[in-house]
C-alpha cells in the first residue's frame, strides 16, 4: 500500500546499528544504511539504531531548516561539507552535501549543516585534478555507490604543466555488463598543455560505439582514470571535468 509523509521525518527500519546524525541511503530491501562517499542519501538519523531492524526517525533531505551531521575530521565554519564514507561529511569529496555552519575539529564531531536538496537524478559536475603519478598507477574519479549506477553525460580532460608524453594516452574507465570499458580513450596527441579534450572529439577523444559511453554503468562500480601504455611523462597533472547523474 502506498503512503506519504508531510513531516520532516519518516520512520524507517535500519539495516544495522547506526549512529545518531548519520547520513543514510535506502537499500533495495527498503531499509536504510550509512550512505557512502559521494552518495547523497535520503536524510540523516535523528536517533541512533542500537541493532538491525530497529525503526528510527530519519530527517529527510526535503525537510526545512538545518540539521546535525557527523564530521569525519576538521571542517571550517562556512566551508562546503562533502558526502564522506560511513554516512559522515568531510572537507573534500566529489558530492557536496551542504554548508558547514559551525566548525569540526576531529572525526566524530557533530556540526550544524545547511544541506542542499538536489532533485533525484540531478545532473552533477565535478572537476578533479590528479597527479601524473596517480594517473600512472590508476585513480578513482567517482567511488562505487551501493545500489546505484553512474551515467556519464559529458567528459573532458586537460593536461596541466606540460604535454602528456611517452604514454599512448589516458583512459577514463567504467564497468558495463560486468566488463571494464573505456568511456573515454584520450590519445596523447590531443593531450597538449591547457587544451580541453572532450569525449567524442574525432581521433583523439574516442568514445564507445553507438554512444555507449553515455549509457548506464553497472551498479556498485566506480569511474576511474589510468594511463594507456607507458608511464606518462612531462605533464604534471590531469584535470578531469565530468558531468554525470546517479541512477537506480
Amino acid at each position: 500500500m502506498s503512503q506519504f509523509v508531510q513531516t520532516p521525518c519518516k520512520s524507517m527500519q535500519a539495516n544495522a546499528a547506526l549512529g545518531q546524525h548519520i547520513r543514510v541511503a535506502v537499500l533495495s530491501t527498503g531499509k536504510v544504511a550509512a550512505a557512502e562517499a559521494g552518495q547523497m542519501g535520503i536524510g540523516t538519523t535523528d536517533t541512533e539504531a542500537n541493532a538491525a531492524d530497529e525503526f528510527i526517525p530519519v530527517r529527510l533531505n526535503s525537510a526545512q531548516g538545518t540539521r546535525k551531521v557527523v564530521a569525519n575530521g576538521a571542517i571550517s565554519e562556512g566551508s562546503l561539507a562533502y558526502c564522506a564514507a560511513s554516512g559522515k561529511v568531510g572537507s573534500s569529496g566529489t558530492v557536496v552535501y551542504g554548508v558547514a555552519l559551525e566548525a569540526a575539529t576531529t572525526d566524530g564531531d557533530v556540526i550544524e549543516v545547511m544541506a542542499y536538496n538536489p532533485d533525484p537524478g540531478a545532473i552533477r559536475q565535478i572537476r578533479s585534478r590528479f597527479t601524473i603519478a596517480q594517473v600512472n598507477a590508476g585513480a578513482t574519479v567517482l567511488p562505487a555507490l551501493a545500489n546505484r549506477k553512474y551515467r556519464v553525460c559529458d567528459l573532458s580532460l586537460i593536461a596541466v604543466g606540460g604535454n602528456v608524453g611517452a604514454a599512448t594516452g589516458v583512459l577514463v574507465r567504467g564497468t558495463q555488463s560486468a566488463s571494464a570499458v573505456s568511456l573515454m580513450d584520450a590519445k596523447t596527441a590531443g593531450l597538449t598543455r591547457s587544451t580541453l579534450l572532450r569525449a567524442g572529439t574525432a581521433t583523439n577523444g574516442l568514445i564507445l560505439a553507438d554512444g555507449a559511453s553515455f549509457a548506464q554503468c553497472d551498479t556498485n562500480t566506480a569511474i576511474t582514470i589510468i594511463k594507456d601504455g607507458s608511464d606518462i611523462t612531462t605533464a604534471t597533472h590531469i584535470d578531469v571535468l565530468l558531468t554525470y547523474v546517479v541512477e537506480s
